[in-house]
């Protein structure tokens, strides 16, 4: 089946055109606009009995611009005028589904939403695309069962092939799939109708012009423009209508046996305030508090820092360490990179040290980041991450003429916000 040409006919206009793959069953090989599945039965419910709603976003920096994610609460809002849609943005840039699975009960579940969008296929499912987004659905139902989750799909360069001859693209559009049928989640895919639109001459997918009545998608082949964001818009528009129309009961929604035991369904995070070793390499600062947190916010403007980053740790000379104990399979952490970061040391349980650097190209400005381990063994684990003697050669990732305007990248730190697991924290 070729999913461009499918859609070729029906996927400029604006309407409710449904194309044969889309009224396709929920084959999870196939390339489909809409897999409808158990679709959205208690938020429908909800928009008509509710007076409050909460609608969250989860995933990467295609969501956390003021693109489709701000399009779909403000259409939510007109279509429901006597309803407040409150929007939960928990989208932060460059980051995947394992780091959502294990940031989703602070950053999202926590606020109660009643929908939940997840969009992880550019990105990637950092350790397993499938176990971690199967423990992302597994904990949402857990905590609220009654909470409707869709994945949406967004596309980049290289799923365009896939794309076109109507297959789903790589193995993280696979694995997606897999939980969603598992789970009876609808799933939404951007990608026919741009690569339709792209076959039809309609749409340039990345340059930097495009002739008169021709949509220019991108300018890097990943992240939309103003147009692009609209046309994603469009799908989720119609794709909603077409699960508001099918009038399924709200329910629970139930949850099955899962799909791989090892799945990401004891994922969280920890405050690392508590495993400092050497309070005099230490300094602990509230979000509101901190200069680096209000750097980071003025260039993050979308990222609620006292949801997202509500402290701040900062090593400040080298051997300032956090200790800890975990039973599980990963650890990790979340942190902010910037000028003046450099490398940390890192031993796991009576292993050799090794060091992770947590400055590159980007951290000319404050940004976030995270580091997750391989797997490992299921079990109990002793972890200790220490601040690195300075050993990174920044000029040469920055530039020079950089590199000395600005005398922070001669500083050498460690910004820890919350140690990351799959697993249980032990005393």
């Amino acid at each position: 089946m070729n999913c461009g040409k499918v859609l070729k006919v029906c996927a400029l206009t604006a309407g409710m055109c449904v194309s044969a793959a889309d009224a396709a069953s929920d084959d999870t090989r196939l390339c489909t606009e809409l897999k409808m599945r158990d679709g959205l039965p208690n938020f429908s419910a909800k928009l008509k009995e509710q007076n409050r709603l909460k609608v969250a976003y989860l995933g990467g920096s295609i969501t956390m611009a003021n693109g489709w994610r701000t399009q779909t609460t403000e259409w939510l809002r007109s279509s429901h005028p006597d309803r407040e849609i409150i929007e939960i943005n928990s989208a932060i840039a460059g980051t995947g589904a394992g780091f959502g699975s294990c940031r989703l009960q602070e950053h999202v579940l926590k606020e109660k939403p009643d929908l939940l969008f997840v969009e992880f296929r550019v990105n990637g499912g950092d350790n397993s695309m499938a176990r971690t987004m199967e423990g992302l659905v597994r904990q949402t139902w857990h905590r609220l069962p009654e909470t409707d989750i869709v994945f949406v799909y967004t596309i980049s360069s290289p799923m365009i092939p896939d794309i076109r001859s109507g297959q789903l693209p790589g193995k993280n559009g696979a694995e997606l799939e897999q939980v969603a049928q598992h789970y009876k989640i609808p799933s939404i895919d951007f990608g026919p109708e741009i690569v339709s639109r792209i076959d039809a001459g309609s749409l340039v997918f990345k340059g930097t012009s495009a002739e008169p009545g021709v949509v220019l998608f991108s300018r890097d082949g990943v992240h939309p423009g103003t147009e692009g964001h609209a046309i994603y818009t469009g799908i989720i528009k119609r794709s909603f209508a077409r699960m508001f129309a099918a009038g399924a009961e709200p329910a629970p929604h139930s949850i099955p046996s899962p799909l791989d035991p090892g799945n990401w369904e004891q994922a969280g995070m920890a405050d690392p305030a508590p495993m400092l070793c050497g309070e005099k390499g230490w300094k602990t600062e509230r979000w509101n508090s901190s200069r680096v947190v209000k750097k980071f916010q003025e260039l993050w403007g979308n990222i609620d820092c006292e949801r997202i980053v509500p402290a701040l740790n900062e090593a400040r000379s080298p051997g300032a360490a956090l200790e800890f104990t975990f039973e599980g399979t990963v650890f990790g952490f979340f942190d902010i990179g910037g000028p003046e970061t450099g490398s940390v040391r890192i031993t796991l349980d009576d292993g050799v040290p090794f060091e992770v650097s947590r400055f590159n190209r980007f951290c000319y400005r404050y940004r976030p980041q995270y580091y997750l381990s391989e797997e490992l063994p299921a079990g109990k684990h002793c972890v200790r991450i220490e601040l690195a003697e300075p050993s990174i050669d920044k000029a040469s990732i920055v530039g020079a003429e950089k590199f000395e305007s600005d005398p922070r990248f001669a500083e050498n730190t460690f910004y820890p916000v919350k140690i990351l697991l799959n697993g249980k924290m032990l005393d």
